[in-house]
């Protein structure tokens, strides 16, 4: 919970209350709600019906001709295949980092839009790329596809109408999208008779919210392609080392780059040492050089020594918001949140709340029977209402930053009147009283200083904001008594490099078993034991017709462990090419 900047208090209150009211039920010694179940369940089940039932995009003399020549690899060549020639709605691409997904991504688009070509106009394919992070989208969008963010998706009806069984829809970084959205995005497919491309990687970081669909819905059988060649890393010895990050052989990961590894046992001293290094560095050098660290404690003191050590000019004092990570559960208790935090709506509830204004908590009403927050609207008057009804919210710590012309800064939220977008980095151009004036992707904006600006220093960045990024040379705070230290973590980290990565670690003797650990993510489907069987049956139940029994259910869906266990994973498929 710190690293989701909630005190162990609050969580505690979080986990009673719900135990309490019934949100929560024991599942082995872990707890699943109800809904996470019916909601996983859902899935696997939407993807079994959509198996063979489509035609396929091409013809398999109209994919030996797309592919003929081209310089992709077997394994891309395989996903391009696939893509255009299976018959079932739902398919993934399960790549290593640095595989080369967006060049297999350009030919396939580019086979789609043949074959649309080659169509009437009435009858085109129409190809939409959809990303859990909005800076995501303009990679998808060079690729030749209409690009917009999952949730923007989800929350639009008209983008929804738009969907038709002539709608390829491509959904990058699959594997950080939490069940409930995926539940949402698949049987929106189903119903438009539309088609769906996940992509993603299930050996990296997986979604803050509950659930690892795209690894659930690979072991039950989804018809998949794999990326296995990584191209991004140059030199062998790196390669070598992502290879076996990769495969879980984090020992022979760490072998491979121990001519890297720098100790330093004081945390705040290794921060600095980091800073340093990336201040040695030439400019144009320093541009292309990520700093990745495990917490956000980290980031933060790794920014500020990066920042004493540039001598920027002087700046001024910006009022931010530091996001706090909740799940859609915690958003809707009000045990979850703290005095003094900042809520913004991400929709109008009438016109108490309206979307995007920042409301500061100034109470929080724990009485069981009518539950509360008081909160301060921007122009001083207070509104109570209850975040269970309400719960389209996003939470942030406000708090001060200095900003000087020449920092780099990240974006932590979409703003569609300037056009920035969540997790791009900007330099600053000037800071004046009215405004803070950014130069980036979306070419030079203006930021109004008249509200708390969502903004960070960019200089180093957590792992889960790395993911998806990009750079000659990466420096790593592998810090071994974090408990976020991890495989997965490990993985994302050095993988992000073509050149050359730096391990600064508090152990080196320890680094290879603190990065090895498994990250334990259970979905609610893994929980399952006998003393369970008869909810999920009757959860199962409810969502069929009528003239199933329960014992052709249990025969479809046996806890795994049992006799018949293969039967909940499936078969491994490919699409027949």
């Amino acid at each position: 919970m710190a690293a989701r900047r909630q005190t162990p208090a609050q969580a505690q209150r979080t986990v009673d209350a719900a135990i309490a009211r019934g949100a929560l039920v024991a599942s082995e010694p872990r707890f699943a709600t109800p809904a996470a179940r019916r909601s996983e369940l859902r899935i696997l089940d939407l993807e079994r019906r959509g198996r063979q039932s489509v035609p396929a995009v091409a013809t398999p003399r109209a994919v030996a001709g797309l592919l003929a020549g081209s310089d992709l690899n077997a394994g891309q060549r395989e996903a391009v295949a696939m893509i255009l020639s299976t018959r079932d709605r739902y398919v993934g691409v399960q790549g290593l980092a640095g595989t080369g997904k967006s060049h297999m991504l350009s030919k396939a688009v580019q086979g789609i839009q043949q074959e649309a070509a080659r169509l009437s106009a009435l009858r085109g394919f129409r190809v939409i790329g959809l990303a859990p992070y909005a800076s995501q989208n303009r990679a998808l969008a060079a690729l030749g596809m209409e690009s917009q963010t999952l949730a923007s998706l989800l929350a639009r009806r008209r983008e929804q109408d738009r969907l038709d069984d002539r709608s390829i829809v491509f959904l990058d970084e699959a594997g950080v999208v939490p069940a409930h959205q995926l539940e949402k995005l698949m049987a929106l497919i189903a119903q438009r008779h539309a088609r769906l491309v996940l992509c993603g990687d299930r050996y990296q970081t997986h979604a803050v919210e509950a659930g690892k669909p795209f690894e659930q819905l690979q072991e039950a059988g989804m018809t998949k392609a794999f990326l296995t060649e990584i191209q991004r890393q140059r030199r062998e010895s790196l390669r070598a080392a992502v290879v076996h990050a990769a495969r879980g052989e984090i020992p022979s990961a760490v072998a491979r780059l121990q001519h890297t590894v720098v100790e330093v046992r004081d945390d705040e001293r290794r921060r600095a040492l980091i800073a340093r290094a990336y201040l040695q560095l030439q400019p144009h050098e320093r541009e292309r050089t990520l700093i990745v660290a495990g917490t956000n404690e980290a980031r933060r003191s790794i920014n500020a020594h990066v920042r004493a050590g540039l001598a920027l000019p002087a700046g001024h004092e910006v009022r931010i918001l530091e996001p706090v990570d909740m799940t859609r559960a915690e958003l809707r208790s009000v045990q979850s949140y703290e005095i003094g935090q900042v809520i913004v709506p991400q929709r109008d509830y009438g016109e108490d709340l309206r979307r995007g204004e920042q409301l500061r908590v100034r109470d929080v009403h724990l009485d069981r029977t009518n539950p509360a927050l008081t909160v301060q609207r921007q122009d001083g008057r207070l509104v109570t209402f209850n975040p269970a009804r309400r719960s389209m919210l996003r939470v942030y710590l406000p708090e001060a930053a200095q900003m000087a012309p020449g920092d780099w800064v990240r974006i932590t939220a979409n703003d569609p009147l300037t056009g920035v977008r969540n997790g791009e980095r900007y330099r600053v151009a000037d800071v004046q009283a009215p405004h803070v004036a950014l130069e980036g992707p979306a070419g030079s904006v203006r930021l109004d200083r008249s509200h708390a600006l969502h903004l960070q220093h960019a200089y180093a960045s957590t792992v889960h904001s790395a993911q998806g990024m990009t750079c000659e040379r990466v420096l790593v705070d592998a810090n071994t008594r974090s408990l976020s230290s991890n495989r997965a973590v490990f993985y994302v980290a050095i993988s992000r490099a073509r050149e050359h990565v730096s391990l600064f670690t508090d152990d080196a003797s320890k680094l290879a078993a603190a990065m090895g650990r498994e990250p334990k993510k259970f979905a609610a489907l893994e929980l399952r034991d006998i003393r369970n069987e008869a909810a999920l049956l009757k959860a199962r139940l409810e969502r069929l017709p009528g003239g199933v029994s329960a014992a052709q259910l249990a025969a479809q869906f046996r806890p795994a462990g049992s006799r018949d266990a293969s039967e909940l994973r499936g078969p491994r498929r490919k699409a027949a090419i």
